[in-house]
């Protein structure tokens, strides 16, 4: 197998754990969400999440990703971090992630029920991945605009 074939097992057997991810965060902040977010400003509103989300990280979500945080970017929007904790930059096919992982993450954004708080309030969203030496190596953002 070449260092390609390798790359690319590595990259596809982890897609399903990143959405899984992405999935699960969205569907418990659904649930609070509902009973918490309709007086509450943007701001407000960011900050709960913020807080709940980071109370209990870090989450390991399979074998190779691990929920991080929840941070605010400029008082508008929501970016979750992760880990890849066994994969390190040079281990990954970038194309392959660009191709499989991004358009799932989005659709899924932009799709799920669970999601559609953060489409009502128009918050932008951005998904961070760091490899095992805490470089980043792969952001994936849904602008307010796509939805």
């Amino acid at each position: 197998m070449s260092e390609n074939d390798s790359k690319l097992k590595l990259t596809k057997s982890n897609v399903t754990g990143i959405i899984s991810g992405v999935v699960f965060f969205f569907i418990a902040f659904f649930i609070v969400t509902k009973l918490t977010s309709k007086n509450m400003t943007n701001e407000e509103f960011l900050k709960e999440i913020r807080t709940m989300s980071n109370k209990n990280p870090p989450v390991m979500l399979d074998d190779v990703t691990r929920f991080d945080s929840v941070s605010i970017i400029d008082n508008k929007g929501l970016c979750f971090n992760y880990t890849l904790v066994s994969l390190s930059k040079d281990e990954l096919d970038f194309e392959s992630i660009s191709k499989n992982i991004d358009p799932a993450v989005k659709k899924n954004t932009l799709e799920k029920d669970e999601n559609k708080v953060y489409r009502d309030r128009k918050i932008p969203l951005t998904y961070k991945y760091f490899d095992k030496n805490g470089v980043l190596v792969h952001t994936i953002f849904v602008s307010e605009k796509e939805y």
